[in-house]
């Protein structure tokens, strides 16, 4: 039932917003969502296995701020890639905190590839590997957006070979 006075509820940590459905992990979540659409964190998710590539435009946001994005990924990996390929668009993360607990030295948490950006509007990193290579955000993509209050304890690595990455 489409009623506007009625609030979607669910038990699956991912909610789609934007299509009005959810899922019980972050990463089946983005491979259904279409290009733009809003995908909402309603408690804690665990990237397993590899990392989350991102290759479409999308919104990921917690639903209060203290949702939490935790790298569970295997070792010697980055938590999520947006690869942009031959396409220009931009992943945000919204109200929410990435943390870092599994990641091993030297490796950032977030990284564009090609031609992706990723925006980050009031989002806290925690429990990173120090790096003074890599920072807890790389771009070797298009860009990285900042807006609002976000925490990078490790900073940002911009690669000066795409000559087109500004902060």
């Amino acid at each position: 039932i489409d009623h506007p006075s009625l609030t979607y509820q669910s038990s699956y940590p991912v909610v789609n917003l934007t299509q009005s459905t959810a899922s019980a992990t972050l990463s089946e979540a983005v491979s259904a969502a279409a290009a733009d659409d809003v995908l909402e964190l309603r408690s804690d998710v665990t990237i397993s296995g590899d990392r989350l590539t991102i290759t479409k435009p999308l919104t990921i946001q917690g639903a209060t701020g203290a949702e939490k994005i935790i790298c569970g990924v295997t070792y010697n990996t980055l938590m999520v890639l947006a690869n942009g390929n031959d396409t220009e668009y931009t992943v945000t993360f919204r109200n929410l905190v990435a943390d870092g607990q599994n990641t091993v030295r030297d490796r950032q948490l977030f990284d564009t590839n090609n031609k992706a950006k990723m925006a980050f509007n009031d989002v806290t990193v925690i429990n990173t590997a120090y790096s003074v290579v890599t920072g807890d955000v790389k771009c070797a993509g298009y860009g990285i957006l900042l807006s609002g209050n976000n925490t990078f304890p490790n900073g940002i690595y911009l690669n000066s070979e795409i000559g087109r990455a500004h902060v």
